[in-house]
């Protein structure tokens, strides 16, 4: 038998042999089945003994257990075929265990498997000293198996590590030259390896930062980095072209022959439910870092070193590497978030003095570039795509510009890749393709079958299987040529490249909204003066104002960090600020809920501002986040509505400073959230009053420009001078003419019949009505007024008639008769 295999066998496996040997030697005949089933018995703390424990067997004689003494297994002579200590049934007994260690992907071979061997095989003395004991073969197989199907590979961790020790301690001792087994080998990965860097795109840039991580590593004591960035800016991707340069021998002589390790901590706590094994573990791996000068940790993520492995009474990983760190006995490298440093790391200075911090800045849009089309390739070989330069740049540049709480290169990537993603799908389907999947699936299935005969000892039979999995390879061979002929057709090579456009498409599809140059865009800001117009009335030259501003910050004439556009909607109540708002953020961003209305009454007192942001730490609601930094954080693309400013407290213009210039609020936990995506509109009727005063004196006629001018004027009085020179523009609406409410009125009647349509039932008036209509309208109260109007007049004179059946499906007219509306 292999000797790699007799390394497998438990200690607790030899044991139950040995007494099985020892037990045929008292009784003075060949070793039995039944003789291995006792010394599974007898083996304490071995799951077969715990299993036979539990099923209340009883010993039958004392010549059955008397064996004391333990005997030490040769397993190497118990199994060679020279030697006829065993008889060839159990030889087979125990091959058969070892199949169903390799069934089950156990790293060892122990007492269960033998157990489970010994009753499968049916023998008829274990059979009925079973049934003596009310215990049925087929139950206790079944209890076994469940077992053999639980067991994780770290049941037998603490035996793999002993095992592991005692084979490194004997490797030194012989001074072999081979390489030595580590246990960072199962619970991190080298970096440097050949096959995981053959998977690693190189880095990009970052030459300043990778010479301070390499400066600090050259350093006697503390000579440990940890790698602050935002999420996204490539802190990991640093380190592992670290590794690649390392590999390629393009470092200092100082890191030449170094290895990396990428410690996994998560796997270094699973399975250590022992008091003890989460130390043993981390205190080796340090040993062997310590030991090796060559080799350096990494700890992705390391603020989850706090607390790691921590219980009633014990250490956490960061306590007990701190002493190793503070020496400079080994190096180690971390990486972790600005956020995370702050609230796991900082607190503890103990730990944070230990390292050396380097800044990673996000890169600049021209190094984005750079970078993505450096590791374009892997992603061309993923989706068998081809990715242009053009779609590169516009990822960088549309991620820079729409996408604000992400960060290059990661958030230009993730466009890339969707967009590669959507190419992929949108291909016509191709049947050898999927002739190529079935296939696979098929030769799948035929070396599972394969692998079970070969456990079941059926030769023959896997050799039949063998020939038919030959002519599968073939199929599939010959299929995949079939299939890069048809890939490289000029016709197919066309429509497998990523352009500009496609990441357009993914970037307006994602933020919802149209984005320039493209056509859904062109269309939008081409028809939105029609669109805006025919439901805003009345207000002309104020909505041309209004989308000339648009139209700048859309084809990125204005500044990238201020919102799209500012406004100060003036005017008298009802003439229109609120409703035009409203229209905006329906058309412009596509749908009701992009209009976040903020209304300014609710914070005449200083101490409600805070709302804004929310609480400061301390106070009731802190964590829950901002009325306002909150709806823009979920949803950037929408017109902000600081409706009747003049009630708000002089405090809250200081937050609209900051929106208006730098495009951005700081919330009460120090999150940023950007509105540069968004249309700030502010709504005022200062001045109405010194207007109303003027016309009382006769002044009403013939004097817009002068109202106009009252506005603005009181406006600027009102706010203060830094305030107003970062708003667009102060646009003052006009107050209503007898022919715009008559429109109005027109526009409001057909809404009546929009909601009359699923009752098969219209309305038709005429000029007339519409003329009575407007007579009752009273210019001081505004369009809301014309609700009211059209409720009392139309709407519930209407639903009277509807709900005592006196109108027929079909048209009703509304008409004039003797100075009254009558519906008829």
């Amino acid at each position: 038998m292999n000797t790699n295999i007799l390394d497998k066998f438990t200690a607790n496996y030899k044991l139950a042999l040995g007494s099985a040997y020892e037990l045929s030697l008292v009784n003075n005949k060949k070793i039995e089945l039944l003789d291995i089933f006792w010394g599974l018995y007898k083996s304490k703390g071995s799951l077969a003994n715990e299993v036979l424990a539990k099923t209340g067997i009883k010993q039958q004689s004392e010549n059955e257990t008397q064996a004391n003494h333990k005997i030490k297994i040769n397993m190497t002579e118990m199994l060679a075929d020279k030697k006829e200590i065993l008889p060839q049934e159990i030889k087979k007994i125990i091959i058969k265990s070892v199949n169903l260690s390799v069934k089950h992907n156990h790293k060892y071979i122990g007492t269960e498997h033998l157990l489970y061997s010994l009753i499968a095989v049916n023998d008829k003395k274990i059979n009925s000293l079973l049934e003596k004991n009310n215990i049925k073969p087929n139950t206790l197989l079944r209890h076994l198996d469940m077992i053999l199907n639980s067991t994780s590979h770290f049941s037998d961790m603490a035996q793999a590590m002993n095992a592991l020790k005692e084979k490194i301690d004997q490797k030194q001792k012989n001074k072999k030259t081979k390489k030595e087994e580590i246990l960072l080998d199962f619970f991190a990965t080298c970096l440097t390896d050949k096959e995981i860097q053959k998977n690693i795109s190189p880095v990009i840039g970052r030459q300043s930062e990778i010479n301070r991580i390499i400066q600090i590593l050259s350093r006697k004591n503390k000579n440990n980095p940890i790698l602050l960035g935002d999420p996204g800016v490539g802190k990991t991707a640093i380190i592992e072209g670290l590794a690649k340069k390392i590999l390629e021998y393009d470092v200092p002589n100082i890191l030449l022959n170094k290895k990396i390790y990428s410690l996994d901590i998560p796997l270094l706590v699973a399975g250590t439910s022992f008091r003890g094994e989460f130390e043993a573990r981390i205190k080796q791996i340090v040993d062997e870092v310590k030991n090796n000068q060559n080799i350096i940790l990494f700890i992705d993520e390391i603020h989850n070193i706090i607390g790691a492995g921590s219980a009633s009474g014990t250490m956490d990983a960061a306590n007990i590497l701190k002493p190793a760190l503070a020496r400079g006995e080994i190096r180690c490298i971390g990486a972790t978030t600005y956020d995370d440093f702050r609230k796991h790391i900082e607190g503890d200075a103990a730990l944070t003095r230990r390292f050396q911090p380097v800044k990673i800045n996000e890169p600049s849009s021209t190094e984005a570039i750079a970078i993505i089309k450096g590791i374009k390739n892997s992603f061309i070989k993923h989706h068998g795509i081809d990715i242009s330069d053009e779609a590169i740049e516009q990822a960088v540049f549309l991620s820079e510009r729409y996408i604000t709480d992400q960060f290059l290169p990661d958030k230009a990537i993730d466009l890339i890749d969707e967009a590669a993603a959507r190419k992929k799908l949108l291909e016509p389907s191709d049947n050898n393709y999927k002739k190529i999947i079935s296939l696979e699936n098929n030769l799948e299935e035929v070396i599972k079958q394969k692998k079970h005969l070969i456990l079941e000892e059926k030769y023959k039979e896997a050799l039949e299987i063998k020939t038919k999995e030959l002519e599968l390879i073939n199929k599939i061979y010959l299929a995949e040529g079939e299939q890069l002929k048809n890939n490289i057709k000029p016709e197919n090579l066309s429509r497998r490249v990523v352009m500009g456009e496609d990441i357009t498409a993914i970037t307006a599809e994602a933020i919802k909204i149209n984005l320039p140059n493209t056509k859904n865009s062109r269309h939008t800001l081409k028809n939105l003066k029609k669109t805006l117009k025919k439901q805003i009335i009345g207000q002309d030259k104020i909505l041309d104002e209004l989308i000339n501003t648009l139209k700048r910050s859309a084809v990125g004439l204005t500044g990238e960090k201020r919102p799209l556009g500012s406004f100060v909607f003036a005017g008298p109540s009802g003439v229109g600020k609120t409703y035009t708002a409203e229209v905006l953020a329906n058309t412009f961003f596509q749908g009701k809920e992009s209009l976040i209305r903020i209304d300014m009454s609710e914070f005449a007192e200083k101490f409600n501002i805070s709302k804004l942001l929310g609480a400061p730490a301390g106070y009731i609601g802190y964590g829950e986040g901002g009325t306002l930094t909150e709806k823009i954080r979920r949803n950037p693309y929408s017109v902000v509505l600081f409706d009747e400013i003049e009630k708000a407290h002089p405090d809250l213009f200081n937050l609209l400073l900051q929106i208006l210039e730098d495009g951005h609020l700081t919330d009460a936990k120090g999150k940023i959230t950007n509105f540069k995506n968004s249309i700030i509109i502010m709504t005022t009727n200062i001045g109405l009053k010194k207007s109303k005063e003027k016309e009382s004196l006769g002044f009403e006629n013939g004097h817009k420009r002068s109202t106009q001018d009252d506005f603005i004027e009181n406006i600027e009085n009102f706010l203060r001078p830094e305030l107003l020179n970062r708003i667009d523009q102060i646009l003052v609406f006009n107050t209503l003419a007898k022919k715009d409410i008559k429109k109005i009125i027109a526009i409001e009647l057909a809404n009546i019949n929009k909601n009359l349509n699923n009752k098969n039932l219209r309305i038709a008036w005429t000029n007339e009505v519409t003329d009575v209509l407007t007579n009752d309208y009273d210019e001081d109260q505004g369009a809301r007024q014309i609700r009211k109007i059209l409720r009392e007049k139309i709407e519930n004179p209407l639903a009277e008639k509807i709900i005592g059946q006196k109108i027929k499906k079909g048209i009703t007219h509304i008409e004039i008769i003797d100075n009254k509306i009558v519906i008829s």
